[in-house]
């Protein structure tokens, strides 16, 4: 399955470790295009420095690479040229700015308030939860999604994460309707 089904990941969705393996994954399999920006990456790197002093910014700076490298075609550019007025938060003009320039479909995001529709609609965007994106994409394609869990589940190797373990990290990452639909099918996971 090869999507042009093309989504600009915010930085609050690229916080939580495992919800962007999660994530990466997927879109390693092709089940969507995600983008992102450096201004994106800044903004969540920022914050995870801040937040989590267990974490090195070496280690952070690693991810950024890792994830640059996993989906080649995922940072944008030239979107500082365009200007999106009246947000609820000016700053994050640049994250519908790189969905228009890459004509993205959806913006995957927490703050689904900072994205009105009334803004995005006249752009043919959508502002969407992680945890309905995920379900979406799970009803869409479920042998290929489960696939893709199947793998990022298996990269926690050390220490080595059991199936209810790697379901309630998904939950605590926000996204808990995602972990109890994987729950239903927790045998095909290991």
């Amino acid at each position: 399955m090869i999507s042009t089904f093309t989504v600009i990941l915010d930085a609050n969705v690229l916080y939580k470790v495992r919800l962007i393996s999660l994530l990466m994954s997927l879109a390693v399999k092709k089940m969507f295009r995600a983008r992102w920006t450096d201004d994106i990456h800044e903004e969540w790197m920022r914050n995870l420095i801040a937040n989590r002093p267990d974490i090195s910014s070496e280690q952070v700076s690693k991810r950024r690479a890792d994830m640059n490298l996993a989906v080649p075609d995922a940072l944008v550019t030239g979107h500082e040229a365009i200007t999106i007025d009246g947000l609820p938060d000016p700053d994050d003009g640049h994250v519908i700015a790189a969905a228009v320039l890459t004509r993205a479909s959806m913006i995957v995001t927490f703050n689904l308030k900072d994205f009105p529709a009334r803004i995005l609609t006249p752009l043919r965007l959508e502002a969407r939860h992680p945890d309905d994106f995920l379900i979406d994409q799970y009803t869409l394609a479920p042998e290929l999604f489960t696939q893709a869990v199947r793998q990022d589940k298996r990269r926690y190797r050390n220490p080595p994460l059991s199936t209810a373990e790697y379901l309630n990290a998904l939950e605590r990452a926000g996204v808990p309707e995602t972990a109890a639909q994987l729950r239903e099918i927790a045998v095909l996971l290991d």
